[in-house]
């Protein structure tokens, strides 16, 4: 199946929000362009894209990092043109080597062992806070093919779980934490959460937000009758 760049953005996800935010946010644009060591950073800005798209491409890491070297030797002139080439490279070097399907399935899994988390469906996964086993952390994969349905089927299985699952019994906020969020916030408040305001650059660092409810409140709207 071909991919566009609208899945690329949605699939790529917070990788991709992470660039494209940093990209057109004017104050951090112009404070990454007034600097007067420019190479250094254009140098370490790339290094910071190679370890954030590593564990999509692993399976291509070898041509991925040959990519970022060639991006390294272009000698941009001006930092604007260089975040503009490391988005439109980073697309077309997906489009290349993986298919639409591969992509998904890959991003799935990835994220999944990174968080150490326990899949819904292939849309969605979950992991309990590391910091606090009272939160259940929620996550959805940036799938431009799946909307407000899926979100609401991820839930379904979700509710069950915290009805049925002994090791779920002491969780007592839902955390939903996703460029989603970010990008869709009135989808979250329909559903029934409270969307978490935070500072600006904190929106445009992370490229993600989130969201949270009861778990009284998430079994009421999604667990069985």
């Amino acid at each position: 199946m071909e991919m566009d760049n609208t899945f690329l953005k949605n699939e790529l996800g917070e990788e991709y929000h992470i660039l494209s935010h940093f990209y057109y946010n004017r104050q951090i644009r112009e404070k990454f362009q007034r600097t007067n060591e420019a190479p250094e950073l254009q140098g370490s800005f790339l290094n910071r894209v190679k370890e954030m798209y590593a564990y999509v491409f692993k399976d291509k890491i070898k041509e991925f990092e040959e990519l970022i070297t060639d991006l390294k030797s272009r000698n941009f002139v001006d930092n604007e043109k260089m975040l503009t080439s490391v988005i439109n490279e980073v697309f077309a070097f997906a489009k290349k080597n993986f298919t639409r399907e591969e992509l998904e399935k890959l991003q799935q899994t990835e994220s999944i062992k990174q968080e150490d988390g326990i899949s819904l469906n292939d849309f969605s996964y979950y992991n309990i806070d590391s910091k606090d086993a009272s939160i259940l952390e929620i996550h959805m994969q940036a799938n431009s093919r799946k909307g407000a349905e899926a979100i609401r089927e991820s839930f379904a299985i979700l509710a069950g779980k915290l009805q049925n699952d002994s090791t779920l019994e002491n969780i007592k906020t839902i955390l939903a934490f996703s460029w989603i969020v970010f990008e869709h916030p009135r989808i979250f408040e329909r559903l029934g959460f409270t969307v978490i305001n935070i500072s600006e650059e904190d929106k445009v660092l992370l490229g993600r937000q989130r969201a949270e409810i009861s778990r009284e409140e998430f079994i009421k709207r999604y667990g069985q009758k």
